[in-house]
């Protein structure tokens, strides 16, 4: 009997990590290429969260 956490699918976890890291990645890229392909430029936005906090 193998104890728990003791390396039985390390294909699963290399999976898991690789989402985990697309999904960071594209949560950065993801308003770069918004403001890229709607010619928005970012310093226009940099007051916005002040808004929705107030």
């Amino acid at each position: 009997m193998e104890a728990k956490g003791g390396g039985g699918d390390k294909g699963g976890c290399h999976r898991e990590i690789r989402s985990t890291v697309l999904g960071k990645v594209g949560e950065h890229l993801a308003p770069l290429l918004i403001f890229q392909n709607y010619d928005i430029n970012p310093k226009d936005l940099r007051f916005m969260g002040a808004l929705w906090t107030s």
